[in-house]
């Protein structure tokens, strides 16, 4: 997208994005978690298809949602028919993609990640297809492009069909609000999720949507090492509540000291890009993305190494303090990246500002993390039937 659009264009079109990535979080908070801690220890299909069902429900109500927001945005910002068109796209596709991401974290749930990994594979394969016409055909614009990724996002809803139920409506609202789990999940994954979305709004306002967009060209470029983020998250919980304290400390030690190697290693491969390469990723957001992509580097070497802290938390039992520090990094990114803003009004001045605050996180979680906790684990664990 940043290829086919102008680096404003591309801004406007990085809010519409954040907009779905908002509901995203708040749908694997709010689904995909409890769903990977109930449904294993389930032996009634009854109830597995129900909780599915209801999931679905929820997903489809999270994501027609999203498309509302995504929609007025490109009815009101879109001044351009190829981007007001794109975020019109977004929009209408939304609630299947909703779906598709909570199907997937049912999948692993059910004992068949590959029916995951196979749906994930789908897309992303649609989606390297897609970015190789338009490198062969001169023609493709934004709409169609995006038309090709929404395409992926549902064959790769296709593919990951026999984990889907029919949504359940009645008595969902009331299965939904009376499960504890969701207060301290939804703060976790609702400031998570709504800091880019802030800093986003706060930089383009001070600065310029062009601004936004050399940020979210950085970003980009480090989108593999924020897969890998994800795939710990989801993964890596698990994993630590089946060793004894400390082998799951050494291991999330090592598993972040791997992420943040990655971070470091993927930053310098994408920094040193020819500039042929780079234009043809990015197209005009290149160069100014470019100067971002060290600061931005640095930002993913602190979330890397921050994700091991939150996942120890997590498999400790102690939500609260993982939702604590996700609001408190997200009032010290929005100063931050507010008063780089203002007194800079550079990408570069606001991408340093983000890296800083995310090696404050780390720093602050890792010490909480290894501190031994000042209430019984239990306190914090919610009663599943709740």
């Amino acid at each position: 997208m940043a290829r086919l659009l102008t680096t404003s264009e591309f801004g406007t079109f990085a809010v519409g994005f954040s907009v779905l990535a908002v509901g995203l979080g708040l749908s694997r908070a709010n689904l995909g978690v409890p769903l990977s801690v109930d449904l294993p220890h389930e032996t009634d299909p009854r109830a597995v298809d129900e909780a599915i069902g209801r999931s679905m429900a929820v997903a489809l109500v999270t994501g027609a949602a999203i498309g509302v927001v995504v929609a007025a945005l490109g009815a009101l910002v879109g001044d351009g028919s190829s981007l007001r068109g794109t975020l019109l796209l977004l929009a209408c596709a939304s609630p299947f993609l909703v779906v598709q991401d909570v199907a997937r974290f049912v999948a692993v749930a059910r004992g068949v990640p590959s029916r995951a990994l196979i749906s994930d594979l789908v897309w992303v394969c649609t989606a390297l297809a897609v970015l190789g016409i338009s490198a062969l055909s001169q023609g493709m614009g934004a709409l169609a492009a995006a038309g090709g990724w929404v395409l992926g996002g549902l064959l790769a809803l296709g593919a990951i069909r026999h984990c889907l139920r029919r949504p359940v409506w009645r008595g969902t609202w009331r299965w939904f609000a009376q499960d504890r789990r969701r207060r301290h999940l939804t703060v976790d994954a609702l400031t998570a999720a709504v800091t880019p979305l802030l800093v986003v709004f706060l930089v383009a306002t001070v600065c310029s949507p062009a601004t936004v967009g050399s940020l979210r060209g950085a970003s980009t470029l480090m989108s593999p090492i924020n897969v890998g983020i994800a795939a710990v998250g989801l993964g890596a919980v698990a994993e630590v509540t089946r060793r004894s304290q400390a082998q799951g400390r050494t291991f999330m030690i090592m598993v972040s000291l791997g992420l943040a190697g990655c971070s470091v290693l993927w930053g310098a491969a994408v920094w040193l890009l020819p500039d042929g390469l780079g234009h043809f990723l990015l197209g005009p957001t290149w160069d100014s993305a470019r100067r971002v992509l060290p600061f931005s580097t640095a930002e993913f070497v602190g979330l890397s190494v921050w994700t091991g802290a939150i996942t120890l938390l997590r498999a400790a039992g102690r939500t609260h303090v993982s939702a604590v520090f996700r609001v408190v990094y997200l009032v010290v990114a929005v100063v931050a990246a507010g008063g780089a803003a203002l007194l800079l009004g550079t990408a570069t001045g606001v991408q340093a500002a983000l890296a800083a605050s995310a090696a404050i996180l780390a720093v602050l979680s890792w010490i909480s993390a290894v501190r031994p906790a000042s209430e019984p684990v239990a306190a914090d664990v919610p009663n599943a039937t709740a």
